[in-house]
């Protein structure tokens, strides 16, 4: 059976005191980042959260919905920070 490096990707709506942003997580290595939503033409937040995670060096197999945002899946299995 093959093992996959699933992604987490929330959209979190701007605050009072921070822009909209886009979070993406790994809860197999336990971290992640932010990205600034206005910096995009205002795609779709599960394309530009493939493009960076492909920009960073991931290979993107699929995805699926969540309650709360989405799962990306990855055979890539490295850290962000290494990316």
């Amino acid at each position: 059976m093959q093992n996959y490096h699933i992604i987490e990707v929330v959209y979190i709506p701007p605050t009072a005191t921070l822009p909209e942003r886009i979070k993406i997580h790994s809860p197999r290595f336990k971290e992640g980042f932010y990205i600034n939503y206005n910096d995009y033409e205002h795609d779709h937040t599960l394309n530009i959260a493939i493009k960076d995670l492909k920009l960073k060096g991931f290979e993107i197999i699929g995805y699926g919905q969540r309650s709360h945002g989405w799962n990306i899946i990855s055979t890539t299995f490295k850290p962000f920070k290494q990316s």
